[in-house]
């Protein structure tokens, strides 16, 4: 959000970017200023290959501020434009967690969780995605299921890859997925809240602790 609204010249026609099982508050951010956007696949090898990156994100803490430089996740660049941003906050009396309550007003709330699921062998993670796959459950923690993609066969673009994205009811979007490189099924929760009011965030906090705790059921 800084890069976008006051260090544009960090842009210079370049795009922002994150992988599939991130936030999709840099997406909204993205169209709220007509910065072009990439979703790719888990990792930055994929997110090194958006043309013109001026900015990129994943779940896992990466981000890349500097692709010309370090076309990689790299946390010395990315600190040294964070602290311009605290820096620019303190000259005006706010703070980060104020920056992101604005934030929050213009984009929404966005809550996001992941948890692993450990299982005896790989096998397993194929078995349970299958399962989903052929026999999906109508509801989540009392979320209805409004959409479920196939990530094995994409329709927006992005390369095949095995897991599950499913859109559920109240702004909910969970993914799910096999662990690149442990007997694991991952799983990516996201709760979306008009504003960041102190209800919403509560709200929020608690679609994810009853969506962790049924997930963790549904995919033992």
């Amino acid at each position: 959000y800084y890069i976008a609204t006051e260090r544009t010249d960090l842009i210079k026609n370049g795009a922002f970017g994150n992988s599939i099982v991130s936030s999709s508050a840099l997406k909204k951010i993205a169209a709220k200023y007509e910065i072009p956007f990439s979703e790719t696949l888990t990792g930055f090898k994929w997110l090194a290959k958006i043309k013109n990156l001026a900015f990129g994100y994943e779940e896992a803490i990466g981000y890349c501020v500097d692709a010309k430089t370090v076309n990689d996740k790299d946390g010395l660049s990315t600190a040294l434009v964070l602290a311009e941003c605290a820096a620019m906050l303190k000259q005006s009396g706010r703070n980060f967690f104020e920056y992101l309550d604005e934030i929050w007003l213009e984009i929404g709330f966005h809550r996001t969780e992941s948890i692993s699921i450990r299982v005896a062998n790989i096998a397993e993670t194929q078995e349970t995605l299958h399962k989903i796959r052929t026999n999906p459950p109508a509801t989540i923690a009392g979320y209805g299921i409004i959409k479920l993609d196939d990530l094995l066969t994409p329709t927006d673009g992005l390369l095949p890859t095995n897991g599950l994205r499913l859109w559920l009811a109240d702004n909910i979007r969970i993914i799910i997925r096999p662990s690149g490189t442990e007997p694991k099924l991952k799983c990516y929760i996201e709760s979306v809240r008009p504003t960041g009011s102190e209800i919403e965030k509560s709200a929020a906090e608690e679609i994810v602790l009853k969506l962790k705790n049924e997930l963790g059921a549904l995919l033992a």
